[in-house]
This record gives structure tokens, sequence and C-alpha cells, in this order.
């Protein structure tokens, strides 16, 4: 059980095994909107590049300001011709950037006459 508060949706712990004995974790940590989180020695960190830091007072202060001072919003519409998508456009109506927004499309259809 993780000692990490709040707990972090979304991650994922995935077991590679391959030659006899050796084995790798890939831990997938996928960003949070209830950051910051607290480690297990009541510790906060901030990713820096490849690795973590362990974060002063103010930054977790301006983290906490930041959540609720921004609400980012996207819309997204798309336009078709038949079975071609002909256009996606993205907007941020608010004032401030909507950041690590992902799209995803998947198309389902048939060459059966």
């Amino acid at each position: 059980m993780s000692k990490v508060r709040p707990i972090i949706a979304g991650l994922r712990i995935t077991l590679l095994t391959g030659q006899p004995g050796k084995a790798v974790l890939v831990i997938s940590v996928p960003k949070s909107d209830e950051a910051p989180h607290q480690g297990p020695r009541h510790m906060y960190y901030r990713r820096y590049e490849h690795h973590n830091q362990p974060m002063a007072h103010h930054e977790i202060e301006d983290l906490r300001r930041h959540q609720i001072a921004v609400t980012p919003l996207v819309v997204v519409s798309t336009a078709t011709r038949g079975i071609v998508l002909t256009a996606v456009d993205v907007r941020n109506p608010g004032d401030y950037p909507a950041d690590d927004v992902t799209f995803e499309f998947s198309f389902e259809f048939s060459l059966a006459g």
C-alpha cells in the first residue's frame, strides 16, 4: 500500500520478466490534478527534468493557489465529410493555457461492400 497522500489516481506498476531471476518494474506516474502529494517522510517533491527534488514551502503554497485560481477549459469540435475526418478545431476560451491536454481518436469502419 502506498504511503503517498493523496493517492495518485492512474498510477500503474507493471512487472516485466526476462531472464530467470531478472525483472524490471515499469512505473507510470500520470500528472495529477490533486498535487502536491506528500511522500512517506512527510515531504513534498516536484519533478525536475528526469528526477524529483524536495519542494520548498513557498512552492507548495504557490501550487495550491494555482489550483484554486485556474480551471482550464478546452473546447473541441470536428468536421467530417462522409467517413473522412476533415477538420479538428481545439480552442481554449479561458484566460489561462490548458496544459497537458491529450486527444485520442479512434475510427471504426469496414471495407466490406
